[in-house]
């Protein structure tokens, strides 16, 4: 089978240095595994340009191999600036000329399946198209301009729970359509049972629970409603609250907790290698991040993986793997004080419902390892493709 995806979202190189995300390359890769499947990426950019210059410009495509078997061409793609319109005739003519007997193109993000549809649905060749937190909102706010594309796609591929949810609300007619393919993390990562369920002892001790956020310090992130949550914690228990991760808000954060007099708690680590990473997540007892909008966020599964109470955001990214109250907490993004009574929750909670969650966290975050849920989505693939 014969597989053609377009993404500006899928990683030029998959090399450990690059700071491109490999989410859809370790989504996809498990299926080379299958000797009759074949696929080849075009990883498209989009360059402002003014309808004059239109046919004076020459960016050149790149093409690579990478060491998955997948060849990837850069594809540059014009577009007037602040109308969303696209030139496709180039990458339409690239398509029918490189790429002969395709059997189903998938396509990453909603205005990568523009430029692709009208060709698609011509040449009767299927359509799947995987849906980020970016397209619900693109979809949101005009559903009847997308809605030929979504019904002609076989199958909709919602990267969250959250994110299917919302394309079943807006699209009720396509719920049958849609499936859950989320990221998922290596096995490897996993720790065992017995150290993730022993973080519970930390709830007898009087030892400080120590808190965690890993991320961009970026305003979606909502950093500063930890800070004002924790703030208002501040003297009814021991806590500490690591924060990994650089960004634009930085000096704003640290000035805000210095103003909110938490600084000696709030602990600012800059960036970290993925590595130190996961050191740190095994240190800590609860990761929190409530951001918005979130389309799954990998350091969720992470978390989970090193044994962090993990609480997160209703109607985000993580939501439907976190079970608010079963195997983690969920909390709206933005409201202070639900924050801070869900951390003040967590808190008081005794070290034997504790234990019990993180036995369920653990139990899940088995089922989400990147080969088991590449694999699940492949048979939903092959069910609607054969």
């Amino acid at each position: 089978m014969k597989i053609l995806m377009i993404s500006n979202l899928y990683p030029y190189t998959i090399e450990k240095k690059t700071k491109e995300t490999l989410a859809l390359h370790n989504l996809y890769k498990f299926w080379l595994n299958n000797d009759e499947i074949k696929i080849s990426v075009i990883k498209t950019f989009f360059l402002p340009t003014e309808v004059k210059t239109v046919l004076k410009n020459k960016v050149k495509r790149k093409k690579a191999i990478i060491k998955d078997g997948m060849e990837i061409v850069t594809f540059p793609i014009l577009k007037i600036p602040k109308k969303n319109i696209f030139f496709t005739r180039n990458l339409v003519n690239y398509v029918s000329n490189e790429f002969e007997n395709i059997d189903c193109v998938v396509v990453h993000r909603i205005f990568n399946a523009l430029l692709i549809a009208n060709f698609t649905k011509k040449k009767s060749i299927p359509l799947i198209l995987g849906l980020h937190k970016s397209d619900v909102m693109l979809v949101k706010k005009d559903k009847e301009k997308y809605l030929s594309i979504f019904n002609y796609s076989k199958i909709l591929v919602c990267r969250s729970h959250s994110i299917m949810k919302e394309i079943r609300n807006i699209y009720p007619h396509l719920s049958s359509k849609c499936i859950v393919a989320p990221s998922g993390i290596e096995e490897s990562n996993i720790v065992d049972l017995d150290m993730s369920v022993q973080k519970s002892r930390k709830w007898k001790s009087h030892e400080p629970l120590k808190f965690i956020t890993v991320a961009s310090l970026i305003p979606l992130k909502n950093i500063d409603v930890n800070l004002r949550a924790f703030a208002k914690l501040s003297k009814k228990f021991s806590w500490i609250y690591n924060i990994i991760g650089d960004g634009p808000e930085m000096e704003y954060l640290k000035d805000l907790a210095r103003k909110l007099e938490i600084d000696d708690k709030v602990i600012f680590q800059g960036n970290k290698s993925r590595q130190e990473v996961l050191y740190l997540l095994r240190k800590n007892d609860v990761f929190i991040m409530v951001s918005e909008p979130e389309t799954f966020g990998l350091v969720y599964l992470e978390a989970m993986a090193s044994g962090c109470v993990v609480l997160g955001a209703i109607d985000n990214g993580i939501d439907g793997v976190i079970i608010d109250s079963f195997n983690g907490f969920l909390c709206k993004p933005n409201d202070i004080d639900e924050l801070t009574e869900k951390i003040s929750k967590i808190v008081q909670l005794k070290s034997t419902v504790i234990e019990e969650i993180l036995l369920k966290s653990h139990n899940t975050i088995l089922n989400y390892t990147d080969k088991k849920v590449s694999e699940d989505y492949f048979l939903e693939f092959k069910k609607a493709i054969v």
